[in-house]
């Protein structure tokens, strides 16, 4: 009976593992760039007006939010190396598939992305990206007992 728990845990932790991944990833990454977008149609002035305020709230919240999800990860971890090279894999393909899309839509609305709302755009959030992907492929091999 115990091994039947045992494959459960394993099962559970890989699907709910690579889905919840997937969108806390997705939610993190792709927020702000929609909100960039839709700030577009507003003059230059609100657009950095209000983007300085949105990014700022987003920051907060993302590292806070992946940096939790991560630290709820660890607790239910059935094993610490595979689970954590898994969710290291699953990582990696998200932001493969991301930046594969975001170079996609780049290509494809090129005009605006070079202009003057698109390059500060790019500039606020990019860096962002960056620490998300430092941080989920990080995160997931510190030891929960290290965060208490």
């Amino acid at each position: 009976m115990k091994i039947f728990k045992k494959i459960g845990h394993w099962i559970l932790f890989i699907i709910g593992g690579f889905l919840g991944t997937h969108i806390v990833l997705l939610i993190a990454t792709l927020l702000p760039f929609f909100v960039g977008v839709w700030l577009f149609d507003f003059g230059d002035f609100w657009f950095l007006f209000l983007g300085s305020i949105a990014i700022s709230i987003y920051y907060f919240l993302v590292y806070a939010g992946v940096g939790y999800f991560f630290i709820f990860l660890n607790r239910k971890k059935p094993d610490y190396w595979v689970s954590s090279i898994f969710l290291g894999l699953v990582t990696l393909h998200f932001f493969y598939w991301l930046i594969t899309n975001l170079g996609i839509t780049f290509t494809e609305y090129k005009e605006l992305f070079l202009s003057f709302k698109g390059i500060c755009l790019l500039i606020t959030i990019l860096p962002a990206y960056l620490q998300i992907l430092f941080s989920a492929l990080i995160l997931q091999f510190i030891k929960s007992e290290d965060w208490e």
